[in-house]
C-alpha cells in the first residue's frame, strides 16, 4: 500500500435498492476519496444502484450466477475468507444479517489477523429466519465493533442479541443532502400527479408488512371524505396484489397509484403535499431525512425505532401510533396547511452530512 493510503472493504448482499445499499454506497464513495483504498465485496453483483458506485472502486462478487440462498451463503463465506487472507484490509464493514453473519464467521478463522470485523444493524426486530437469529446471537458480540443506527436499535441489540453496551457505538444514517435536493428537480413528474390538481400524498418502501400500507391507504380513504386528494406509493414487494384488492373494495382506484420502484423517488417527493411513513417499525428510515431535504410536511409513525430520533421539534413533522387510520388521516389532514418549519429542518440535516457520518466510521478503525 501507498503511505498514508489504508485498505478497507465493504461486504454487501449485492446492490439492489434498499436503504441498507444506499447508505453503504455513499460510505464507500467517501472513503474512496479521503486516502482509502476500497474494495466493495458483494455475494451477487446484480442490483440497480451499481452505477452509484465510484469508478475508482474494485467491485469483487463472491458468486457469478444466479444461485439459492444456501449456495450464495457459502460461496460468501468461502469467497471472503480467502478475500481476508489474501488481503488483509485494514477493516471489514459490512452490513444486513446475512452479509454480517458471513464476516464474522469468517472472523473467527482469521482472529490472528490484525483486520477488524465492523457490522452495522439496522433492525434487529425483522423476520430472518431461526438460523439468522441463532447465529446473530452467537457472533455479534464478537465483532470489533457494532454499529446500531439509533438508539433504538442499540437497546435491541442489547436486550436480544446480549451484545454489551461498550461494543456498540450509535451511529445514524447520512444522507446526500445535494443530491436529493438535485434529482429531485432533474425530471418532471408523473403526468398523474398533474391531471385535476389535487393534494399528493406520497410515500416509499417495500411493499412488505412492516410498511403496513393497509393502514395508509384506509387512511386515506379518510382523507378522501375531506379533501379530493391522491396518494402515490413508491415501492414493491410480495403485497402488492393484497394492497390492491384493498384498494379496489375501498373503490379508490382512481385515487391511488402504485407505481412500482423508481431509481428516483425524489422528484415524487418535490411534488408531495404530504410524504407519509406508515411502518410498524423501522430502525432509521433515511427516507425521513430525504423528505425533509426536500422540504415535504412529513407524517410518520411513532414506531420503534428512528422516526422520533429525526422529526421531533420539527414543526410541519406529525408522529402518530401505529395502526390507527384516524389519527394517520387527522395528521394528513392538518399538514396540507402546515409547510415544514426550514430552518428547524437544515438543523437538524446537518447532523446527517456525509462527510460527519463518513467521520464516524473512520474512527472505528482506530
Amino acid at each position: 500500500m501507498t503511505n498514508n493510503i489504508e485498505h478497507v472493504a465493504f461486504f454487501l448482499p449485492d446492490l439492489q435498492i434498499g436503504g441498507a445499499e444506499k447508505v453503504f454506497i455513499q460510505l464507500l464513495n467517501e472513503f474512496s476519496v479521503s486516502h482509502f483504498k476500497v474494495d466493495l465485496l458483494l455475494s451477487q453483483d446484480v442490483g440497480e444502484f451499481r452505477h452509484l458506485v465510484n469508478n475508482n472502486i474494485e467491485i469483487i462478487s463472491f458468486c457469478t450466477k444466479a444461485q439459492s440462498k444456501p449456495v450464495l451463503f457459502l460461496s460468501s463465506l468461502r469467497g471472503l475468507f480467502f478475500y481476508v487472507r489474501k488481503y488483509r484490509p485494514k477493516a471489514i464493514y459490512s452490513t444486513l444479517t446475512g452479509a454480517n453473519v458471513v464476516s464474522l464467521l469468517v472472523s473467527l478463522a482469521h482472529h490472528f489477523l490484525d483486520t477488524k470485523f465492523i457490522i452495522r444493524e439496522a433492525n434487529v426486530n425483522k423476520n430472518n429466519g431461526l438460523m439468522y437469529k441463532c447465529l446473530s446471537k452467537l457472533l455479534y458480540k464478537r465483532a470489533h465493533r457494532v454499529v446500531a443506527v439509533s438508539e433504538g436499535v442499540k437497546r435491541d441489540l442489547i436486550k436480544s442479541l446480549g451484545v454489551s453496551a461498550s461494543k456498540i457505538v450509535v451511529i445514524k444514517n447520512p444522507v446526500d443532502i445535494e443530491r436529493v435536493r438535485e434529482m429531485a428537480m432533474s425530471e418532471r413528474a408523473d403526468p398523474w400527479i398533474n391531471e385535476e390538481r389535487s393534494a399528493v400524498i406520497v410515500s416509499v418502501g417495500r411493499l412488505f408488512p412492516q410498511k403496513d400500507f393497509e393502514t395508509l391507504i384506509k387512511a386515506f380513504k379518510l382523507v378522501r371524505e375531506q379533501n379530493a386528494a391522491k396518494l402515490v406509493i413508491i415501492g414493491e414487494g410480495p403485497e402488492r396484489d393484497k394492497l390492491e384488492r384493498l384498494v379496489a373494495m375501498l373503490k379508490l382506484e382512481n385515487y391511488v397509484k402504485l407505481v412500482g420502484v423508481k431509481t428516483n423517488p425524489f422528484v415524487y417527493l418535490n411534488n408531495a403535499d404530504v410524504f407519509v411513513q406508515s411502518s410498524k417499525w423501522e430502525g432509521f428510515p433515511n427516507v425521513l431525512l430525504e423528505a425533509l431535504a426536500v422540504g415535504v410536511p412529513i407524517v410518520a409513525t411513532d414506531c420503534h425505532s428512528g422516526p422520533a430520533e429525526i422529526l421531533n421539534g420539527i414543526n410541519g413533522c406529525s408522529l402518530v401510533p401505529v395502526g390507527d387510520e384516524r389519527s394517520m388521516a387527522d395528521a394528513i389532514l392538518r399538514e396540507f396547511e402546515q409547510p415544514t418549519d426550514t430552518v428547524q429542518a437544515e438543523t437538524r440535516l446537518s447532523e446527517f452530512s456525509i462527510a460527519s457520518i463518513s467521520g464516524e466510521y473512520k474512527k472505528l478503525l482506530k
